[in-house]
Parts: structure tokens; C-alpha cells; sequence
């Protein structure tokens, strides 16, 4: 083993910088080809990219040249190895799972992955992964302690060769960004990634967040670009319901799929009978909140950093016009079964103007499908309880998750090529899906207060699907419709983004607000449309907020659940304590002293512990999340 050990160390010894280069061009073809999931895909850019493939190898050769300043230089190229490794595998799976590549925004979002992961991956895949890093972090352990020592270059040596990779690194950066516009070239990350390779998209998505600072940026230029916009809101308002529908698609819209019966026979009729088209979106197979930003806010994501997704940066500190905001003689609430503390939402909601947030740890009587998703019905009696909560209208923003990813398969069924991985789980989602679009409806027909509600799909499901696939034409359109209980809506069909889904509406019911709204309507098509979006986005987020005019938004004092949860008395009996109140759930947590204690939930108005609580004893109620952050507390009560 020592004999072995000094042969690797003196061979990174020996030949220091070959080493490097050879190293870091091997570790690049793998990336490569892990990125373009073929060998094929990496002959393409070879042959028809090699400028392309250089930059990204001098990315990669320039993060081994760190390695030059450590004697143990085995344990240290093992390290730079093993992280890109892990990176560009992490996207090869990444890809596979939700259908868009890997970003460094993605590392933000573990807490929500370790969530969730119980949807994708078996228990044993989990325990085989928790092996695999145990048994990398002993192999990093063991390299070392045992291995040898590399000889050094001289000092002089090594900081003119970093040096040197870095200013090559650093000019290749210069041409990628000279040769493609990340944010502008490319309408998917999917294609950037594909076009200009994984080390340099992702090197990318660790430095460019936010929106740059665009050419000309100034208090009079933004001004010039809403100087004939109202803001202000205009015209009576119904309710205003919005339901994200969760990777929800019209399954005749995938070319050779035949049904015995219409699989979603309620959203197909009300396409006939009320505006609807496709609508483009940012994403597919994941990303949902980007989708769901870009219909709140009016703003186009494409002018952010690459994979970047507002929810874990600028919304979380920063509030923003949304149409909660907009809608202001309405009361805002949002409704999601799932989990209030997933992208941050129990955070971001309060800088969107919301006032209540309903999630999954506030609702009573949620069924879960196969795959663990709670199944959508339960919506409407949520947005029924909204919509009593107020004497006045409201405007109500709800997210399904029903047809979520993953889609179990049927492991008895043969597989003989005709379907798509898991599309008969999937279809049958849908239908449960649309079997809520179809009770909300009916609800509201009878209800007596006008009411608009537009339905929309957030992405596309991760079935394998391609381009040629659809009847679209491609995979980042899904389909909304508008629908009124009171009258036919007027207006054509009409395809269109989901940042502008908000003004299509405000149109069709005759309202009018919002400054992005209002620049939507009014500068759709012009020539200078795009800039002027992405200097007013620019300016409401991230610049001196001139186009608010003084009149910025504020947060809100979001309250989490409609209904208070309260305790009203405590007692001891049996060996068990019980805490008495209100609008518990199985969610509900007791705390004695602020110490969380195991609880068993008795009813929504009995919870028990068993933990005996002394006089003067402090006790409250806290709504866990499924990751454990604290949603909401109860006020304290003193156990007598």
C-alpha cells in the first residue's frame, strides 16, 4: 500500500502541471457527457463547438490548478474530482427527475428536496445513498491520512500557474458571455445548458443573480415607460379566484394518446365555452414557484440569473406589486395542500400581499393518493371558507398538487413500448384533478356573489416527453381557461405568457391596475417591449422603485390558517396531559416551556401529551411543517 501510495504521489509529483491538464480534460469529457446524456451529444460538440468545450475545459483545468499549492496534492485532486463529479451526476439525475438541469439555486432548496424525497426514492434507495456519502467521506478521510506527499513546484512556479489558469478561465468566461446571452439567447435553461456546457452554466448560476443593471437605467427613463400608465385600480370587481393546477395538461393534447373516455371531461368543457389557449411557461417537470411568480407579479423570469428562482432571493426580503396588491379592494388569500414552509412560501406570501395562507398543516380531512400528494377536492372547501370569511369579495390564489411527480408504474403490467413511463398513474391524477375543477365550479354557480376564476397548468409532468410529442409543438406550454359564473366571458382565445396571464384576465373582466399590467396591455409587441419590462422588473426589485411613485408596497402581517388556533383550558388524567381548544390538526404540536413534546392529535379540539405540566407551567401550540420550521404559534397558556 505504501509502495502504491507513493507511486500516485509522485506521479502528480513528477509531471505537476500534465497531471492538471490531462485531469481536468478527462473530468470535462465526463461532465460533458453526463450533460448531453449521450456520447453522441458530446461528439456534436466536439465537432461542431470545440471553442465551446475549450471554455469549459479551462473552467474545469482552472479549479485543479488549486490543487498545485498543497502538498497533499492526492487528497486534493480526489476533492476538486469528486465535488465535480457529484455535480454533474447530480444534473444527469436532476434532469431525469424534474426535466431542467442543475443549478447552484438548487443547493438553497435542500431543506424542501429532503421534503420531498421520500416521493422519488424508495427507502433503500435512500439508505444506499446515505452509504454512498459515508463511504465517501471515509474514502476522504483515509486519502488523507495515508496519502503520500506531493513534491511542490516553487512558490514562484505555482502562483504564476494559477494565475495563468485562472486568467484563461476568466477570458473563456469573457467569450462565452460575448458569444451567448445566457438570459437572452436562450428561451429554456434547458437549451443553455445544452449549447454552452455544464461547467460554465453552472459557474454561471453561483455569480449571476438577480436582474443586471440594464443600459440607460434612470429615474427619467423609467419614468418615460410608464409615464402613460394608471396604476390605480379601476372598475367593480367579482371574486377573483386563481388555481395553479399542479403539472396539469390535457392528456389528448400528447399526440397517439386514446382514451375509452375523456380523462378530464370538465376542463375540456369549459375550454369550449370560455377564453382559454396555451400558455408559455418558464419550466417543466419542477420549478413550479417560477411559474407561479411569473402570473403574480407580472415579470418575466427570463431576465434573472440562470435557474435562479425569486422565491429564495429577492422576494424573501423584498415586497413587490403583485395582484394581491393590485387587487386591493379584495382580500387576498392564498390556499396550497401541501406544505406552508415549501419555496419559502409562509415567508415570500407576506411580500406578495397576501393576507392568509391555508396549507396543508391547517386543513382537516385531506386524502393522499399513491404517491403521497394530498388529492385536490380538498381545495374547494378551503376556497368555499374563504370566501365566507369576508363580507366583502375576494381574491383567492390556489395551488393543487395532486398530479405531482413521481408516477409509480405498474410493475405487473408489461412493458411494451406503446406508453410513456407511468402515464396511466398519471392520467388518473388528472382526473382527480379535474374532478375538483369541476366541483369548484358547480360550487360557484350556485353561489350568489359574481365570481371569475382562471384555472392553469404550472409545467409539464417528467414523463419523457419531447417537442414533437405534443400537439403544441413544445414542451414549456401548458393550457388556462377563464371561467365566470355569472355570464359567458367575451374575448378570443389567445396564447400567451404566463406573465401576462394577469392582464389577459383583467381584460376580459374589464378591470384595470397594475403597473405591469397596465405596461402588458398597453406595449405588447411594441419594439421596445422587452427592454422596458426588464428596466421596470430592474427598477421595482432591485433599483431605486420609481415606477411605484412613491406608493411602495409594504408586507403584510400574513396570517397563517383562516381560523385562529387557540387553547382554551389543559388537564391531567390517566398518566396523559390534555390541551383543549380550537382548529387543531394532525399538525399541531404542544409545547410545554418551549419544548416541543411528542402529541397525538384527539380531535380539532383535543390534543394530548404525555408529559404531566407543573403550575405555572407555560403551554402552547405550534403548526409544524412537514421540515419542522414553525408556521404559527399559539398565545401562552399558563396550566394552573
Amino acid at each position: 500500500m505504501i509502495k502504491q501510495r507513493a507511486k500516485a504521489s509522485d506521479v502528480l509529483g513528477a509531471r505537476p502541471l500534465a497531471s492538471t491538464v490531462v485531469l481536468a480534460l478527462v473530468l470535462s469529457l465526463i461532465l460533458e457527457v453526463l450533460n448531453q446524456r449521450s456520447f453522441g451529444g458530446l461528439f456534436r460538440m466536439l465537432a461542431g463547438s470545440p471553442a465551446v468545450f475549450a471554455s469549459n475545459f479551462l473552467i474545469v483545468l482552472f479549479t485543479f490548478s488549486l490543487t498545485l499549492l498543497f502538498r497533499r496534492r492526492v487528497f486534493a485532486v480526489t476533492l476538486v474530482g469528486v465535488v465535480w463529479l457529484f455535480l454533474g451526476i447530480t444534473d444527469f439525475f436532476t434532469l431525469t427527475l424534474r426535466g431542467t438541469p442543475f443549478s447552484a439555486r438548487d443547493l438553497m432548496l435542500l431543506a424542501s428536496f429532503f421534503e420531498v424525497a421520500g416521493v422519488y426514492f424508495k427507502v433503500w434507495h435512500m439508505i444506499l445513498m446515505a452509504v454512498f456519502v459515508a463511504g465517501i467521506v471515509v474514502l476522504f478521510v483515509f486519502i488523507f491520512r495515508r496519502a503520500g506527499k506531493s513534491a511542490l513546484l516553487s512558490p514562484l512556479r505555482r502562483v504564476l500557474t494559477v494565475c495563468s489558469a485562472a486568467l484563461l478561465a476568466a477570458a473563456a468566461c469573457v467569450y462565452m458571455g460575448l458569444t451567448y446571452d445566457l438570459n437572452g439567447d436562450f428561451l429554456f435553461i434547458n437549451d443553455a445548458y445544452e449549447t454552452c456546457g455544464f461547467p460554465y452554466c453552472f459557474s454561471c448560476s453561483i455569480f449571476q443573480n438577480g436582474i443586471a443593471r440594464p443600459r440607460g437605467y434612470s429615474g427619467d427613463e423609467v419614468s418615460q415607460i410608464v409615464c402613460d400608465i394608471d396604476p390605480e385600480p379601476d372598475g367593480v370587481l367579482p371574486n377573483v379566484i386563481f388555481v395553479q393546477l399542479e403539472s396539469f395538461i390535457d392528456p389528448s393534447e400528447i399526440k397517439g394518446m386514446t382514451f375509452d373516455e375523456d380523462p378530464v371531461p370538465n376542463f375540456t368543457k369549459l375550454k369550449a365555452e370560455c377564453p382559454s389557449g396555451y400558455l408559455s411557461v418558464p419550466t417543466i417537470g419542477g420549478g413550479t414557484v417560477n411559474t407561479e411568480f411569473e402570473v403574480l407579479t407580472g415579470m418575466n423570469i427570463d431576465y434573472f440569473g440562470i435557474g435562479e428562482y425569486p422565491y429564495e432571493s429577492v422576494l424573501k426580503d423584498t415586497p413587490c406589486e403583485s395582484l394581491a396588491y393590485i387587487l386591493s379592494d379584495l382580500t387576498p388569500h392564498a390556499i396550497h395542500d401541501h406544505s406552508g414552509s415549501f419555496y419559502d412560501r409562509n415567508v415570500v406570501y407576506s411580500n406578495l400581499g397576501f393576507e392568509t395562507f391555508t396549507s396543508l398543516e391547517y386543513m382537516l380531512g385531506v386524502t393522499v393518493n399513491e404517491a403521497g400528494w394530498a388529492e385536490d377536492r380538498i381545495l374547494t372547501k378551503y376556497i368555499r371558507e374563504a370566501l365566507d370569511s369576508t363580507e366583502g369579495r375576494d381574491f383567492i390564489f390556489a395551488v393543487s398538487v395532486q398530479a405531482h411527480g413521481k408516477y409509480p408504474e405498474d410493475e405487473d403490467e408489461p412493458d411494451d413500448g406503446d406508453d410513456y413511463r407511468g402515464m396511466d398513474y398519471y392520467v388518473s391524477q388528472l382526473s382527480g384533478t379535474d374532478g375538483f375543477i369541476g366541483e369548484l365550479t358547480d360550487y360557484l354557480r350556485t353561489r350568489r356573489e359574481p365570481t371569475v376564476v382562471v384555472f392553469y397548468g404550472d409545467h409539464l409532468p417528467s414523463l419523457g416527453l419531447s417537442d414533437e410529442d405534443l400537439a403544441s409543438g413544445t414542451l414549456y406550454k401548458t393550457e388556462y381557461v377563464v371561467w365566470h359564473n355569472m355570464r359567458a366571458l367575451s374575448g378570443a382565445d389567445e396564447d400567451i405568457e404566463a406573465y401576462r396571464l394577469g392582464a389577459r384576465a383583467f381584460e376580459l373582466i374589464g378591470f384595470s391596475g397594475g403597473i405591469l399590467p397596465e405596461y402588458h396591455r398597453a406595449n405588447y409587441g411594441a419594439d421596445e417591449y422587452c427592454d422596458g419590462l426588464e428596466m421596470l422588473q430592474y427598477d421595482l426589485l432591485y433599483g431605486d422603485r420609481h415606477a411605484y411613485r412613491g406608493e411602495e408596497p409594504e408586507p403584510t402581517d400574513l396570517r397563517m390558517g383562516l381560523d385562529e388556533i387557540k387553547i382554551t383550558s389543559a388537564e391531567t388524567r390517566s398518566g396523559k396531559s390534555f390541551i383543549y381548544g380550537e382548529n387543531f390538526t394532525p399538525f399541531s404540536v404542544v409545547t410545554i416551556n418551549g419544548n416541543r413534546r411528542a402529541t397525538e392529535f384527539i380531535s380539532p379540539s383535543c390534543l394530548a401529551v404525555s408529559v404531566s405540566p407543573a403550575p405555572g407551567d407555560e403551554i402552547a401550540v405550534v403548526q409544524l411543517a412537514t421540515d419542522r420550521v414553525e408556521l404559527s404559534k399559539t398565545a401562552v397558556y399558563v396550566f394552573k
